[in-house]
């Protein structure tokens, strides 16, 4: 008979949840029982040792079941349990009871969950708790054991260091884990480079506490550096010159360093090397303390990762390698982001002039065949006089149409290197509806706004999109466009006027089909009687 749906999806949760609450339940089973084959023989309270057990046992269960019900865990489960634990070994035998090993149970909770210092923390909280409680309830006169009570705080002190290194392992597996699994999670292709480096940054600034973190990267398309500076209130990226972004890569490449206050650690190099480079990094980065490891890919230098702050958490060898293995696993995945850009912007061409070649042989070889035809017409000797202006008229406008459409076909436009094309376009819309259907386009940008290319051409056609639905379904004669960063997120603003008998309401589906390809996603608001406005927002 296959197992019921109940039972596969109880035991998937009992394998899924943690081990602390699992082991609470069965060392409080196994020593109900074992008490009650055998109980001990000297005692100060023989008869509460099994309620006591049982109280234990249902609290272990009542905690099991809000783990498996996917609660919140007990902040301070970890002291009830050395409370009933301190309990249980009072009644059984002080500092010779045959439950000592669940005073283990707190330790285990507070090291698996909260690191090695809270679980070091409880392993003497709970030594001091078994002695202050153990001593006085212990047999006493000859049925004292000399040995165990010597022995038994020794030996949670040694298990419980133990198991506290050993969670706080493990917490700071998970976390490193965790914070590489974010830094691929953020690196989006379609973004771009600067765009990936910002959002690593501030994951890292994020993980480690610190005021801010910077990364500069050596671009090698552009001979300059992108520096990335993640902050709490105004994260941004900008393009340096090679000899403004030099002081920031004087660190010898090998170099791991952490420079503050209390004193300098530098791993592969020597401190006497790179002492002088830190006073000055200290001063360029107006920090008392920074920790910098190099991002480097294939043996080259490409960049360095700066952790700034006042006051840095605490770096020790395996951090410092652990941060240093992370920069060039951000340098992997920049150079996968920028090979795909570039892979992009290749199909991109390549589908341009595709599109070129066939616009070419659908569109501008009809326009060369209609001035031929205009050219025969005008040299037949029956043509009337009457109508010889009109097909000049008519042959002049067919050669400057197909004149137009080779140059947009053919010709490519040299971009400057500090042009904006996403301005530049808009720019283009706006004098273009102003000259060919007078609608007025205001446009509203903060003037550090700027997105790459690739995002610039999805957003220009948006833009366009939306102002031809403002041409073709209203009579407004302006359309007010607003685009700003909120926090991460792009966010556009499309406004024209409704008329006074206040329109058809409609869904743009284009729009909205354009913003849902980059992540997004666009709407209607009919928020006055006399506006509407399509905002479209999409993940930065």
């Amino acid at each position: 008979m296959p197992p019921q749906p109940f039972l596969g999806s109880l035991r998937l949760r009992i394998v899924r949840t943690a081990p602390e609450p699992l082991c609470r339940l069965l060392m409080a089973a196994s020593g109900l029982l074992a008490l009650e084959l055998d109980p001990p023989d000297f005692t100060i309270a023989p008869s509460a040792i099994a309620p006591l057990l049982l109280g234990y046992l249902l609290f272990a269960a009542w905690l099991l079941a809000r783990e498996l019900r996917g609660l919140r865990a007990l902040a301070h489960a970890a002291w009830a349990d050395l409370a009933w634990c301190l309990a249980l070994t009072a009644v059984s035998g002080g500092t010779s009871s045959v439950l000592f090993f669940f005073l283990l149970l707190p330790i285990m909770s507070h090291a698996f969950r909260d690191g090695y210092s809270a679980g070091w923390t409880m392993t003497w909280v709970t030594t001091a708790g078994f002695l202050a409680v153990g001593l006085p309830t212990s047999p006493g006169g000859i049925l004292f054991e000399v040995n165990r009570a010597m022995i038994r705080p020794l030996t949670l002190l040694i298990l419980g260091y133990m198991i506290a290194r050993e969670g706080g392992v493990q917490i700071g597996a998970r976390k490193r884990l965790s914070l590489l699994a974010r830094i691929d999670t953020v690196a989006n292709p379609r973004f771009g480079v600067d765009r990936t480096l910002l959002n690593a940054a501030e994951q890292l600034r994020t993980a480690y506490g610190v005021r801010e973190c910077v990364i500069v990267l050596q671009h090698t398309d552009s001979g300059g550096c992108i520096l990335a500076r993640a902050t709490a209130d105004h994260p941004a990226t900008e393009t340096l010159p090679p000899l403004v972004a030099a002081p920031l890569l004087t660190l010898p490449q090998e170099a791991l360093i952490v420079y503050s206050p209390r004193g300098q650690h530098c791993l592969g190099a020597s401190t006497e090397a790179v002492l002088p480079h830190c006073q000055g990094l200290g001063d360029l980065l107006e920090a008392q303390a920074f920790a910098s490891v190099p991002m480097s890919h294939g043996g080259r230098s490409e960049g360095r990762i700066f952790l700034v702050g006042d006051v840095l958490p605490p770096f020790d060898d395996a951090e410092l390698k652990f941060l240093a293995e992370a920069g060039m696993h951000l340098a992997h995945i920049v150079e996968k982001v920028a090979l795909l850009d570039r892979l992009a912007s290749l199909a991109a061409e390549r589908e341009r002039r595709r599109m070129a070649h066939d616009l070419h042989d659908r569109a501008i070889q009809p326009y060369l065949g209609l001035q031929l035809g205009l050219e025969a017409a005008l040299r037949r000797p029956e043509c009337p006089p009457a109508l010889v202006d009109e097909l000049r008229g008519l042959q002049r406008l067919a050669h400057q149409s197909a004149g137009e459409l080779r140059t947009m076909l053919d010709g490519r436009r040299v971009e400057l290197p500090d042009e904006d094309l996403l301005r530049d376009s808009i720019a283009r819309l706006t004098q273009e509806y102003r000259d060919r259907f007078s609608i007025e386009l205001a446009c509203d940008c903060p003037s550090g706004f700027k997105v790459n290319d690739r995002l610039a051409v999805d957003l220009v056609g948006l833009i366009s999109e939306g102002l031809s639905n403002v041409r073709r379904h209203t009579a407004s004669r302006w359309a007010r466009l607003s685009l700003q960063d909120d926090g991460g997120t792009l966010r556009l603003a499309l406004t024209n006027e409704r008329p006074p008998w206040g329109g058809t309401d409609f869904v743009p589906k284009s729009i909205r089909n354009r913003a849902r390809e980059l992540g997004g996603d666009a709407r209607v608001d009919q928020g006055t009687a006399t506006e509407t406005t399509v905002r479209v927002h999409i993940p930065l």
